[in-house]
């Protein structure tokens, strides 16, 4: 096994890094991440495992620099810092355990020929089930938000959520690292890397080509830009922005009209009225309507979305996840929603509750047929995140097998089908964006992974525990 020199090891890890940016921002290239592991892998080679974890934080430190004005604009110094310093970490800690397992001498003899291979993909799933759990932003920065162009890598979600998919591209990326450096006598590793990969992206293959036939319906999504807060019981001004085209929607045949989050901030009396003008549209129209608001009654506050139904009921949906910081003052709610329609069962949500996967499965498992957003994205210095998180939220209804319409304010208006494919989009506008579209309603029934959530994941966590145990021990035994 060759041993590189420091700088060429050092050169490696950079280019590694240089792949992570790549397939970690908010316009991600899918295939980057497929070889991003293997060059620092390959340099870690014959060094110990201080080295290995140096060169891996090497890599994660340059990885993570894409997102860095991202983070600085919407977080700050501090906590940016503090999250690409932690990305950096679990970087290194996941090249240092698997350089070691692939290339430890008696380490690696303990893991037999065959299972060092997947050490490292365990590790990054293990690490995203972790961070999924613990994050107060969810899957946020979950590698398999790389994968959303790779439509049949994103099927593996409907079976094991964000950890399967971030587990793929980096079994790929170990299978390149092991033939470049063992060549021969990594045949066992490299077929079992590569039977995996087979056997996973065959279920996708078979997933999309076993797709059902769907019933449709026609929806509207609207969100205006030119109302760049929320107008203070104004709800008037704000009707008189989108009645016009919600109607004209409702005319030509649109049975469900989203609008985006907040767009109004109304006291009680100003939410009765909303809730009136909303009823009666969709009364009127036979459709569902569907308005995000911030809902004011003296000290407290709430994210909302006023659901006008078909037949003149209205219900309401307080957002369940809020964004730390920047809704500090509002209360969540605790109730999913979902509420029959004659197109299917159809589920509420907010936003940034789609960044977190134990909802998304909570709706597959009550049947959720649709799934309706409001939103509203960030725009700043680094550009927008528009697609970065409608993105999230596409990953969330192939995780539970619904279709997703969402609406965002400076983002973008998306509708995709239960297997990731994005049907439509457009950009939330100026006076006003538009998108009028004949969206699929799947047949009910949910996905395996919402059903039996994140066993992969914490069997990814177990594992991963067991190599560090075999690492450390074998690290003893040879003091």
């Amino acid at each position: 096994m060759p041993h590189h020199s420091l700088g060429r090891a050092v050169i490696f890890a950079l280019l590694s890094g240089v792949l992570m940016a790549a397939s970690a921002n908010l316009h991600p290239i899918w295939w980057a991440a497929w070889l991003a592991p293997a060059p620092v892998l390959a340099a870690c080679c014959g060094r110990s495992i201080r080295a290995g974890f140096a060169l891996g934080c090497l890599a994660g430190l340059v990885g993570s620099a894409a997102f860095l004005p991202y983070f600085l604009g919407i977080a700050g110094v501090v906590p940016a810092l503090t999250i690409v310093v932690m990305r950096a970490v679990a970087q290194g800690f996941a090249v240092a355990l698997a350089a070691r397992a692939l290339f430890g001498g008696g380490t690696a003899s303990r893991f037999g020929r065959i299972w060092p291979v997947f050490v490292y993909p365990l590790a990054i799933a293990g690490l995203d089930t972790v961070n999924s759990a613990a994050s107060l932003h969810g899957t946020a920065g979950s590698l398999a938000y790389s994968q959303m162009e790779a439509i049949v890598v994103l099927q593996a979600a409907s079976l094991g959520g964000t950890p399967l998919v971030a587990f793929l591209p980096s079994v790929a990326g170990c299978v390149l690292a092991l033939a470049m450096i063992n060549g021969k006598a990594a045949r066992g590793g490299v077929a079992a890397g590569l039977g995996v990969l087979g056997l996973v992206l065959g279920f996708g293959l078979a997933r999309l080509a076993d797709a059902p036939a769907n019933t449709f319906v026609p929806v509207a999504l609207m969100a205006s830009d030119t109302l760049p807060g929320m107008t203070l019981d104004r709800w008037a001004e704000t009707a008189a922005r989108y009645m016009p085209d919600m109607t004209a929607a409702a005319d030509v045949g649109a049975r469900i009209i989203v609008l985006p989050e907040k767009i109004a901030a109304l006291h009680p009396p100003q939410q009765t009225q909303a809730g009136a003008d909303i009823a009666a549209l969709a009364r009127g129209k036979s459709a569902m309507v569907v308005a995000g608001i911030l809902a004011l009654d003296g000290d407290s506050q709430a994210n909302r979305a006023i659901v006008g139904r078909p037949n003149g009921d209205v219900r309401t949906y307080d957002k369940q996840h809020l964004v730390p910081g920047f809704e500090a003052q509002e209360t969540p709610g605790h109730t999913p929603l979902a509420v029959d329609a004659p197109w299917g069962r159809t589920g509420i949500a907010i936003c940034k509750d789609m960044d977190f996967t134990a909802l998304g499965r909570e709706y597959g498992r009550l049947g959720v047929q649709v799934m309706v957003v409001p939103a509203w994205d960030f725009v700043g210095g680094w550009g927008e995140d528009g697609y970065a998180h409608s993105r999230m939220a596409v990953l969330r209804a192939v995780e539970g097998g619904f279709t997703l319409v969402r609406a965002a304010r400076q983002g973008r208006l998306t509708v995709s089908d239960r297997y990731g494919r994005v049907l439509a989009e457009a950009p939330s506008g100026d006076p006003i964006g538009r998108l009028l579209v004949v969206a699929p309603i799947p047949p009910a029934g949910g996905t395996v992974y919402a059903g039996i959530g994140d066993v992969f994941g914490w069997a990814a966590v177990a594992l991963t525990l067991l190599a560090c145990g075999l690492v450390t021990r074998q690290s003893r035994s040879a003091v």
